[in-house]
């Protein structure tokens, strides 16, 4: 068919669709087929995704609108249940004119092909002159043992020592290789056949995986790859243990990591035969309104754009916000699958392997070899096929582990003491300081982790056994995360004074119950009630013409709104709160009784992180919700809390803070606080010449956390 769309996904561009509203797709699984054989790009997009087995099949989409970092919708497909939880869910991104892409790629029905390899040497060739990561030749030096895969066309490989090679060719780039030695039989290098790997080993006899990796180290012009099953002597142990110490300068060193993401073992390959159509970059005519009247209100703007411009913080702000809301150029959108890298790369065979992660993670490049499509990743930049330039998910790094989706999931399987060896050679290459999961050099932001979910993946209850302190996102057994926006929190309200960490002890530690942060920071007593005038309970941050769907003020919704807001009162004045707590069957507690706020439930104590002043981002003040403990100045950690709060208001809250000046509450918080006192007064635990709450409030101090 002429156009790159079936008539079906035509009629879902050619208008602008109401918010919400289910319109019919494609009426059988006959018709639905039929668009993807004949090239449909987007029904050969969602088609593995959709469930087929159905009686009655059809499928049905939804516009939703969504006022995030750009002008943004989501379009969701379904064959069962509801647009509440879609098979399918894209986003629909309205093309500037600036935004056109600067690598070009057409993906190949084999990802062994000519497009691929240019592909990935742009990839290269672009992160070392733009990035300038590759280290100078007179700073390389290949490992002991190395490789060396000759040219294209060569019949064997052969195994190097390094004190054989000239010292030109000691100084010579070289790859790696991560892979899964799974259940096949793997190649290893013995004692008794080291003279003939160095003899030539016949690349017919390498296992697949190896034999693939072989070819891509010359289809990228290079000579020598690393790999660990050839290079270290399998039956020594003194060898493993020599190697061992040194695997994190080899994969450091690295030009670039090969990875094996979708081999289960070493006969899976990196090389797959896929879907073309599938994987193609979607921008179509579009006919969408996006961003539609909430100029006044809202400033989005396109992260990766911004990350990519030049000039300060205000200059690249400013050059976006002009240009945002003009006429996307000739009526163009791009559809992304937002989700396409979590599954190629995050739930391939390869990273379901704890080891892997300190390969990834020290490797200053790392090509994803997967089933679906190529994968890029450094230090800087994330892109795809799909995605030549960067990725829909924002930028990468392989530097800090809090950019991983699934951390949690990984840190449950090795336990945060193994993950502590991984750090200690992280800390050696970068100088970075690490703290029991965390890094100091971004420690305000590292502190605020949020736990999602309420499935323990460690099987043991942190009540049994200690495992971290309290202010490391080890002490739950949940997956956590950390919200992108906070990433544009650029005003520090804290600052790292020391701990009591030390590294090598840390891991043998019997008394690390004893761990603390030292912090000069600030704490607020924070009253809070029942959401009552924020979200679904009233219009005052809502933009008037927001679809009826419409949930809350929230920009980026993980969650119902309705089950998290909370009123908090900084200095007397109202503002809605986001609140989660880290023990997930206290935080089921404190919301199913919310509505006898703020009577059972009625102060947290915050102690603010970092300020995010974008308005596209709500503006927000985040920090964390601790519990005082015996001994001055000590603390634990609790949740975390965002209060949505203009900056005015925040600078007010510190000045008045380091002045002692006091402020009325809210007329809705004298009976909690008349009830409180009564209850304390029958206790005898009431000082009635203490004063006004508050009247401390806020005053920087030193502040311990354990």
């Amino acid at each position: 068919m002429d156009s790159i769309l079936c008539p079906a996904c035509e009629n879902i561009f050619g208008h602008d669709p109401q918010p919400c509203i289910e319109y019919p797709h494609h009426s059988s699984l006959e018709e639905f087929q039929l668009a993807r054989d004949q090239g449909c790009l987007l029904c050969n997009t969602i088609w593995d995704q959709i469930p087929k087995a159905m009686d009655e099949f059809r499928t049905r989409w939804s516009r939703k609108t969504t006022y995030n970092t750009s002008p943004r919708s989501e379009l969701m497909f379904n064959s069962t249940g509801t647009m509440h939880e879609p098979d399918v869910l894209l986003w629909v991104e309205a093309l500037m004119g600036s935004d056109e892409p600067t690598i070009t790629h057409q993906p190949s029905v084999h990802s062994n092909s000519p497009e691929t390899w240019k592909l990935i040497r742009t990839w290269l060739k672009n992160c070392t002159e733009k990035h300038g990561t590759e280290a100078p030749v007179g700073h390389r030096i290949l490992p002991d043992r190395i490789i060396d895969v000759g040219s294209l066309g060569d019949n064997a490989v052969h195994l190097r020592l390094h004190g054989d090679l000239s010292e030109e060719d000691q100084s010579s780039r070289y790859l790696t290789l991560s892979h899964c030695w799974g259940n096949a039989q793997v190649m290893k290098l013995t004692q008794a056949g080291l003279s003939s790997f160095q003899a030539g080993i016949e690349v017919l006899a390498l296992p697949k995986t190896f034999q693939d990796a072989v070819e891509a180290t010359r289809q990228l012009g290079e000579r020598y790859i690393w790999v660990d099953s050839l290079c270290i002597i399998q039956d020594s142990a003194p060898d493993w243990r020599d190697q061992s110490s040194k695997m994190d300068k080899i994969y450091m060193d690295a030009y670039c990591n090969l990875a094996a993401t979708a081999s289960p073992d070493s006969v899976g390959g990196l090389f797959y035969f896929r879907n073309a159509a599938a994987i193609q970059s979607l921008q179509i005519p579009c006919k969408w309104e996006f961003g539609k009247g909430v100029k006044d209100r809202y400033e989005m703007i396109d992260f990766n754009r911004f990350q990519r411009g030049q000039g300060s913080f205000d200059e690249r702000l400013q050059s976006l916000r002009d240009e945002l809301y003009e006429r996307y150029a000739d009526g163009q959108c791009q559809v992304m699958d937002y989700n396409r890298l979590q599954r190629a790369v995050e739930k391939g065979p390869l990273n379901s392997r704890g080891w892997v992660f300190q390969e990834r993670l020290l490797s200053s490049r790392v090509v994803h070899f997967g089933a679906e499509q190529i994968v890029w990743e450094c230090e800087h930049v994330r892109a795809c096929e799909t995605h030549p330039d960067v990725a829909p998910n924002g930028p990468a790094s392989v530097t800090l582990w809090t950019h991983f989706l699934e951390v949690k999931n990984l840190a449950a399987k090795l336990k945060e003491v193994a993950l502590s060896g991984l750090a200690q050679l992280v800390q050696n290459a970068t100088g970075g300081e690490y703290l029991a999961g965390l890094w100091r050099n971004d420690i305000a932001h590292q502190l605020l982790w949020e736990r999602i979910g309420a499935t323990d993946l460690r099987g043991i209850s942190t009540c049994e056994k200690f495992v971290a302190p309290s202010w490391s996102w080890a002490s739950t057994g949940c997956t956590v995360m950390w919200d992108p926006f906070q990433l544009w929190a650029e005003d520090i309200h804290l600052q790292y004074l020391g701990s009591s960490i030390d590294m090598a002890g840390y891991q043998a530690s019997h008394q690390r119950e004893k761990i603390l942060l030292r912090l000069k920071a600030r704490i607020f007593t924070v009253p809070c009630t029942a959401n009552k005038h924020f979200g679904q309970a009233g219009k005052e941050l809502i933009p008037a013409d927001a679809p009826s769907d419409w949930l809350a003020i929230d920009p980026y919704p993980k969650r119902p709104p309705k089950d998290n807001v909370l009123e908090v009162f900084i200095k007397g004045k109202r503002y809605p709160g986001w609140l989660t707590f880290d023990d997930p069957e206290y935080e089921q507690i404190f919301f199913k009784h919310r509505r006898e706020f703020p009577i059972l439930f009625g102060e947290l104590i915050f102690m603010p992180a970092a300020f995010c002043s974008v308005k596209a981002y709500g503006q927000r003040w985040y920090g964390l919700v601790l519990q005082e403990c015996e001994g001055a100045k000590t603390y634990k950690r609790r949740g975390r809390l965002e209060i949505q709060i203009e900056q005015a208001d925040v600078l007010k809250a510190l000045k008045d803070s380091d002045e002692g000046v006091q402020e009325p509450f809210a007329i809705d918080l004298i009976p909690y606080y008349v009830t409180k006192l009564s209850i304390e007064a029958r206790q005898g635990d009431i000082d009635f010449t203490v004063g006004f709450h508050g009247l401390d409030d806020g005053k920087e101090r030193e502040i311990i956390l354990i």
